[in-house]
């Protein structure tokens, strides 16, 4: 192997613009920092659904579907941390199984976004945020005013 290439098991997925590449890392990048259980991924997808719920009530169309796919990339998850938790082979299944989720291709697709453009796939409201819930490597040359990104 060259040492151009890399050797990571989504690399060369260039038909999606390359954000695969970019959700790959940047879930198993959070998921080192940051290990995941299945209390918080239930936590994770019970506030997208409650959030889901408030946008059916508001007749949002837009933020319907928005969370509609930050509820199946939030159940997704859960599932990917049940298929880890199997003894012997958990931790092999995972820089696959880590892309379960990109079912959920809305959210998938910004979590890349973010993580090409700070470094972490939370928004800034969560890395800028003074009480931080998560470790983060969010790049200080960000230029975001945006929430969600």
């Amino acid at each position: 192997m060259s040492k151009t290439q890399k050797n990571d098991t989504f690399t060369g997925i260039s038909c999606f613009g390359g954000w695969m590449e970019h959700y790959h890392s940047g879930m198993l990048k959070y998921d080192q920092d940051n290990p995941p259980t299945l209390f918080n991924q239930w936590k994770a997808f019970t506030d997208e659904f409650v959030e889901l719920i408030e946008a059916f009530i508001n007749y949002d169309l837009a933020e319907i579907w928005a969370e509609f796919n930050d509820c199946i990339h939030a159940f997704l998850r859960i599932i990917v941390i049940i298929l880890w938790s199997i003894p012997f082979i958990g931790s092999y299944l995972l820089p696959v199984i880590i892309m379960i989720p990109i079912i959920g291709f809305k959210t998938a697709k910004k979590h890349a976004i973010r993580f090409k453009k700070n470094g972490c796939i939370r928004s800034s409201r969560h890395c800028i945020n003074s009480k931080l819930d998560h470790i983060c490597n969010r790049s200080v040359n960000s230029n975001t005013n945006d929430p969600k990104m």
